[in-house]
């Protein structure tokens, strides 16, 4: 099958969507900490902890995906993170009205981003699964590198949109973020159609030291260590700016 006949469309609306509103959060964690009182070890902390599930639970969501489907898994995986993210704004607002203890804060803050990387960790491996089933070997590239693009948009325009947002409240931003994890279940629920899957024997176990797989990762592991490093230094470095 070649990317004219597989429409990319509702996988790049939904990968684009979900990474906007997970990394809105990183812009925000700054001015959320310094009012919630939190350390800046702690504000990475919240930030990290979605990651290292992501990475952690990648790999079972891929086999789930073998084994129940991809589109099931993605529906699965986009209403577990708006339920998620709809959780995590809400107590965010609560925190920033009543001003919990620090520790209460970190708690929190912790436990809704874990949850949303349990359910964010399916949806780039379920997307990427399904160009591999269903695109031919020679266009797999192009369409894989749409699916990233659109990943990358939304890794710039969440944060810029939330920043701007931020200027009328730091709650405002979430609620409007909320909105696009549910888009993007709708989107797929809709608009992508059921697939088979087109292995012709069951997939084979890929261990991480596989030679193959060690300098993807390895570019893969720099690349986003500096992306993430470059985003979190002004938010620890820059003095604060609350009133309250």
């Amino acid at each position: 099958m070649t990317p004219a006949t597989f429409d990319l469309r509702p996988l790049m609306v939904a990968n684009m969507a979900c990474s906007m509103s997970m990394m809105a959060f990183v812009s925000l964690i700054g001015p959320i900490a310094r009012v919630l009182g939190l350390a800046t070890w702690q504000a990475g902390a919240a930030v990290t902890v979605s990651g290292v599930i992501w990475m952690l639970l990648a790999r079972p969501w891929g086999q789930a995906s073998d084994r129940y489907g991809r589109r099931r898994i993605l529906l699965i995986a986009t209403a577990g993170f708006t339920l998620a993210y709809w959780a995590l704004c809400l107590f965010i607002d609560a925190s920033l009205r009543f001003l919990p203890s620090a520790l209460l804060g970190l708690i929190g803050l912790m436990i809704g981003r874990g949850l949303i990387g349990v359910f964010y960790a399916a949806i780039p491996v379920g997307g990427n699964a399904l160009i591999a089933d269903n695109i031919e070997p020679q266009h797999r590239a192009k369409a894989m590198a749409a699916l990233g693009a659109a990943n990358a948009c939304g890794l710039v325009i969440g944060p810029a949109i939330a920043a701007l947002l931020s200027r009328f409240s730091l709650s405002l931003p979430f609620y409007a973020m909320a909105v696009l994890p549910l888009l993007a279940f709708l989107v797929l629920r809709f608009k992508l159609k059921g697939q088979e899957l087109h292995l012709r024997q069951a997939p084979r176990k890929v261990h991480l030291n596989d030679p193959r797989l060690r300098r993807p990762m390895a570019v893969a592991f720099v690349a986003m260590l500096c992306v993430c490093r470059l985003r979190r230094l002004p938010s620890a470095s820059s003095p604060s700016t609350d009133s309250a």
